[in-house]
């Protein structure tokens, strides 16, 4: 598997995890809030909060996306 193949693994597993997250409701309402769900994954990746944050909405590019 090259690095490519890798971090666009490790990218959609971020991006399912947020969501799955995001959509955790009690009574109607969301129990996590974007930060905190950013600085949960970000420990479980080693990545900086700003960067899930830029992985989940897709202000993240990398070389091979020119």
């Amino acid at each position: 598997m090259t690095k490519k193949e890798r971090i666009i693994k490790r990218n959609e597993k971020i991006v399912k995890e947020y969501l799955k997250m995001r959509d955790k409701k009690k009574y109607g309402v969301r129990i996590y809030t974007d930060e905190y769900i950013f600085s949960v994954l970000a420990e479980k990746y080693a990545l900086s909060p700003r960067t899930i944050e830029g992985i989940v909405f897709g202000r993240i590019r990398y070389s091979w996306e020119k």
